[in-house]
């Protein structure tokens, strides 16, 4: 199930890791459609562009360009401070 744009903005703002990676990555790839759940007819896309969450505030951005050979997958995860290392 696709977002609203209600609930991306509530995740972005909850999200710092996120929102950042978010506006470095728009710019080369475009804007990814955010789903609260994977959908299964995804396997069918030839050029994916989609971002969910998994367990806690990691998410999963999968995606492929027309000039790429691939689909990746990339983790969006907040990073450490060094008193959380």
């Amino acid at each position: 199930m696709e977002m609203t744009e209600e609930e991306i903005a509530e995740l972005l703002s909850k999200n710092p890791h996120l929102k950042k990676y978010l506006e470095e990555v728009e710019s080369k790839v475009g804007r990814p459609k955010f789903y609260k759940k994977l959908p299964a007819d995804l396997k069918g896309e030839k050029f994916p562009n989609v971002i969910y969450q998994t367990k806690g505030n990691v998410f999963i951005h999968v995606y492929r360009t027309r000039d790429m050979d691939t689909t990746e997958y990339h983790a969006i995860e907040p990073t450490l401070s060094k008193e959380e290392v």
